[in-house]
């Protein structure tokens, strides 16, 4: 397991879900069949790498610099990157996340 930073960067362009701003979000909380949104970051540790056709996830340490652990998993990857820098680009059913090793 490697830790890791996770930001969401943007929705897709044809989610599955909507993605709701912060203010009408609440961490923690049933908001419902939605996506994350765009603000949300979180730091853990990768319970695997990203992988094509699978559910991303992590065992979450922080989400929006506050100790909350947690599970994250994402809607199934779709497309995956890696940039020279080591950071990884996914995009998921519904969004676009950075991943960067910490």
């Amino acid at each position: 397991m490697r830790k890791v930073q996770v930001k969401k960067l943007a929705p897709v362009s044809n989610p599955e879900v909507p993605t709701p701003e912060w203010e009408e979000y609440t961490p923690g909380q049933d908001n419902g069949y939605v996506s994350l949104p765009v603000e949300y970051e979180l730091e853990g540790n990768e319970l695997e790498e990203p992988q094509l056709n699978q559910v991303y996830r992590v065992a979450r340490t922080k989400r929006n610099d506050v100790e909350t652990p947690g599970n994250f998993t994402t809607s199934v990857v779709k497309e995956k990157r890696t940039l020279a820098s080591g950071t990884i680009l996914i995009k998921t059913q519904n969004s676009m996340y950075k991943i960067e090793a910490l």
